[in-house]
């Protein structure tokens, strides 16, 4: 069944040409499949004649190994060939090892395909299979008789090794310029199916508002080679999927992009309507454009693709967002809804003006850019984050109002935000600092612990405000709250290093919280006659309440917390004998804090 299939394709690929053969395959190749069987042997016998003359067999040579090396012909073709032209070597080494992995992904045994996906992907880890793997499930993408499900497989492979091979720098491109100016030609000049340029039949009054993607969405899109009914059809919506994608391949690829974009340049008057949206999707992936991402809850909520230059109206009113003077480090906004016009840093986190959130302003200016983009923000958004989180920090702008460095920081990924605040707090200007230490007070994470305790024991910490004594009560009720919040593996080891920290969570000369701040409610410290809580006691309740004890048990007595809302509980000792009997009551001398 097999074989008969390899056959029908063979006949009904002939003349189907990808780009690097823009010209039908030469008659004698076409015969030599034609599904007249007098016609085949005719061509045959012609060709076993014409290879006589040393003069034909090198040129026949060489357009028999560029057919094979474009086209997917019969089985019977293939061989025959081979066998005529013994000077064409086999394929060899990692066309050897693709080939049958290719044809495995089509298997009538589903396990047998999941194991080809497989050997895909790590084909595909290889930096020298990209680009045979690539074309291997191009080539068989050109099959018409492929189910729906077998196609969606192959078109889901090939963008996933595309995708890989564009990160790893997209090298390998080879395209001569008639190739590239036929390719276009042909693009241009088609007359597409609505369904083929679905995608970006849109693309140039979209740019003209605000023009928004998901994350995982191509901003550009892309030609349907799925479209169309009939073999006819979709054998030409799969041509036009592949000549664009081989094109794009070249414009992405250092060495061929200066080539394809002077003939992009070139005047295709006249196109066709269908073929006038293709071009400009093409100009547009060498033109300047960034994405303004809006990020909520370390989430990536959707993007803004907004080219360089070009104004994009939000309403009626005259309202509108425009960028210009973009560079590696910054972009400048000319007029923006929620951005002040200015000089805006790339790749790093940007408060939102009116909303608990952020914006990340990306370079998207060459095409291998904008071709990566979809598969960056599709998946996990967390290593992202992490990016422009570390990123943020490195140039923190310490300028911001208090409220918006705050807000700022709790939209990062806390756990770095947490480990850097206590190591680089002295660098940052005095004025800067309280909103800092109110994040890791309010919502820091048990990374900022070792570096707090490490100061802590320094006595380097900077102070919280003016008040030189008040240094390291803030740093103790950081890691107080934090231990309470964000419980972790080590949590009892941690607290018992504490039970010798006698030391008051408020200063005598404090008269407020650490916390209370313009933004807040103010809470007046009332002094009463109950014993003071102290950073050992705390840790002491901690611990019985970790292990569901009775902290009444150990000679604890709770404290009032509204002087210290970070904290959710506050503990003194009720005589200096519970302090110095605890460690020995509540962890026996068998057994090892956890």
């Amino acid at each position: 069944m097999r074989g008969v299939r390899a056959i029908i394709i063979g006949i009904c690929l002939a003349g189907l040409f990808p780009l690097h053969a823009k010209e039908p395959s030469p008659q004698w190749l076409q015969d030599l499949d034609s599904p007249s069987f007098h016609q085949r042997e005719a061509a045959w016998e012609r060709l076993n004649f014409n290879v006589q003359n040393p003069q034909k067999r090198q040129t026949l040579a060489h357009e028999a190994a560029r057919y094979l090396e474009t086209e997917t012909p019969s089985f019977e073709v293939l061989c025959r060939l081979r066998k005529l032209f013994p000077e064409m070597s086999p394929p060899s080494g990692v066309a050897a090892e693709i080939s049958p992995v290719v044809e495995q992904l089509l298997d009538d045994h589903f396990a047998v395909r999941q194991v080809a996906e497989r050997q895909v992907r790590a084909q595909a880890q290889r930096p020298e299979n990209l680009q045979p793997l690539l074309k291997a499930l191009r080539n068989r993408l050109a099959d018409p008789f492929l189910t729906l499900d077998d196609q969606t497989r192959l078109y889901r492979l090939e963008n996933e090794v595309r995708g890989i091979w564009l990160e790893q720098g997209a090298n390998g491109v080879e395209i001569t310029e008639t190739e590239a100016t036929e390719a276009v030609r042909f693009l241009v000049k088609t007359a597409w199916d609505a369904a083929t340029i679905a995608s970006f039949a849109s693309l140039e009054d979209n740019l003209n508002q605000p023009y928004l993607i998901a994350p995982g969405q191509s901003p550009l899109g892309d030609m349907n080679g799925l479209a169309g009914n009939t073999p006819s059809e979709k054998q030409l919506a799969y041509r036009g999927w592949r000549t664009s994608r081989e094109l794009e391949d070249a414009l992405a690829c250092d060495a061929t992009r200066p080539l394809v974009e002077k003939i992009l340049a070139e005047d295709f008057h006249p196109t066709t309507p269908s073929g006038q949206k293709i071009l400009h999707r093409l100009r547009l992936l060498s033109r300047p454009c960034i994405v303004s991402e809006y990020w909520l809850g370390g989430i990536h909520q959707t993007s803004q693709f907004l080219e360089i230059g070009r104004r994009q109206q939000i309403s009626p009113n005259d309202r509108w967002t425009a960028f210009s003077q973009l560079t590696e480090t910054s972009v400048h906004c000319d007029n923006g809804f929620n951005l002040a016009p200015g000089f805006h840093p790339l790749d790093t986190g940007i408060p939102h003006p009116r909303q608990n959130a952020l914006f990340c302003l990306r370079n998207l200016t060459s095409p291998r850019q904008k071709l990566c983009y979809a598969r960056q923000t599709s998946g996990d958004c967390g290593p992202r984050l992490a990016t422009m989180t570390q990123k943020t920090l490195d140039h923190l702008p310490t300028s911001l109002a208090d409220d918006a460095l705050r807000q700022l920081l709790t939209q990062l990924d806390l756990s770095l935000v947490s480990r850097w605040i206590p190591t680089h707090l002295a660098d940052i200007p005095q004025p800067a600092r309280q909103p800092l230490i109110e994040v890791l007070l309010t919502c820091g994470t048990h990374e900022a612990i070792p570096p707090l305790l490490e100061q802590l024991q320094n006595q380097t910490l900077p102070p919280f405000g003016n008040s030189p004594t008040s240094s390291w009560n803030w740093g103790w009720l950081a890691v107080l709250s934090i231990a309470q919040r964000d419980p972790w593996d080590g949590l009892e080891t941690c607290l018992e290093t504490l039970l010798d920290q006698n030391v008051p969570l408020l200063p005598p000369d404090l008269e407020r919280s650490p916390m209370e701040s313009s933004h807040a409610s103010p809470q007046t410290l009332t002094h009463t006659t109950s014993p003071t809580p102290t950073v050992a006691a705390t840790a002491a309740a901690m611990l019985c309440q970790h292990r569901n004890l009775p902290m009444e048990s150990f000679g604890l007595v709770p404290c009032p917390c509204e002087t210290f809302p970070v904290l959710k509980m506050a503990a003194a000792f009720a005589e200096e004998n519970a302090q110095k009997n605890f460690r020995k009551k509540f962890f026996p001398p068998s057994e090892t804090p956890k």
